[in-house]
């Protein structure tokens, strides 16, 4: 690409991002120190750009105060851009989502973004010492070692992190001569960053332990859902879930399947497998490919 026609592009992706900004300067009212009631989708319909069909369409659900919901569906369903939606990354085509009952389109985008934690799955992999991409969580504690501590060994990253030549000071990644990461230990202190805050209204956890064995992913959600809980102790705080792993949804409190861009059914898991429904249906399928593999002395996947 010829390098003005590329600085240009550049120029206008700056113009386009500081307009969107623009938008919100005028929205000053706070998000709520404590959700009480919840999250509600009311009637979301999502397209990515006019004329193009919708990705979501017509979405209602009640996400409870305290409440860990799961994400369901297969690959391209709309998943990952609910959760946009949720975090006001997105911005619905029609209908509302409701913070306690106030739209989510009233609130400080900012404010909403720093009552939020947790880990998509395009997570960034910052080459810089490691206390800074553990840090970055909460900037307010960039620089508290206590606190990027604790949320190492809440990720369970802590005898990743112990292994390192200069523990939280070591130099990550190539560009500066540092140390390179596998797949799964970079997603390990991704997750760590998802634990700095310790006083979310949301918790979201997109696909966030893909790169690690089923064993570690159940053992890691287990610090995850004790996170969540006492998050939701103190701020009532709403985990939304999604794994593609049935044995880590089944933790939820409340699951929600995403077929044909629309949610098809809702329910606990045991609910859910007593209906017979796609989401029974799902699990039977995940559960006899893992006796298979199981029977053929491999582990499950």
């Amino acid at each position: 690409m010829p390098m003005a026609l590329d600085v240009s592009r550049k120029r206008l992706n700056q113009l386009w991002l500081r307009e969107y900004v623009a938008k919100f300067d005028g929205i000053t009212t706070p998000a709520p120190e404590r959700l009480a009631d919840g999250i509600t989708l009311e009637n979301v319909t999502f397209r990515y750009a006019e004329g193009d069909a919708p990705v979501l369409r017509s979405i209602s659900a009640h996400l409870p105060a305290g409440s860990v919901v799961g994400l369901v569906g297969i690959n391209g369903a709309g998943k990952s851009t609910l959760v946009k939606l949720l975090t006001g990354l997105y911005q619905p085509t029609s209908g509302r989502i409701l913070v306690d009952g106030q739209p989510l389109s009233d609130l400080d985008p900012r404010s909403w973004a720093t009552a939020s934690c947790g880990v998509f799955q395009d997570f960034a992999r910052l080459q810089l010492p490691v206390r800074e991409p553990v840090g970055v969580g909460d900037l307010s504690a960039l620089d508290d070692v206590h606190a990027i501590a604790r949320a190492v060994e809440s990720a369970g990253a802590s005898k990743l992190v112990g292994k390192l030549p200069d523990g939280l000071d070591t130099q990550l990644g190539t560009i500066f001569g540092g140390v390179d990461l596998s797949g799964g230990q970079w997603q390990r202190l991704a997750l760590a960053r998802g634990m700095m805050r310790t006083a979310p209204l949301r918790l979201i956890l997109d696909e966030p332990t893909a790169a690690l064995d089923p064993q570690a992913e159940h053992d890691l959600f287990e610090n995850f859902a004790w996170h969540a809980r006492e998050a939701a102790a103190r701020t009532g705080a709403v985990t939304v879930l999604m794994s593609h792993r049935f044995s880590t949804v089944s933790m939820a409190d409340h699951v929600l399947v995403i077929a044909e861009r629309r949610i098809i059914e809702s329910g606990s898991h045991e609910d859910l497998l007593e209906s017979g429904g796609r989401y029974a249906e799902l699990y039977a399928t995940q559960a006899a490919a893992y006796a298979v593999q199981v029977g053929k002395g491999n582990p499950p996947k």
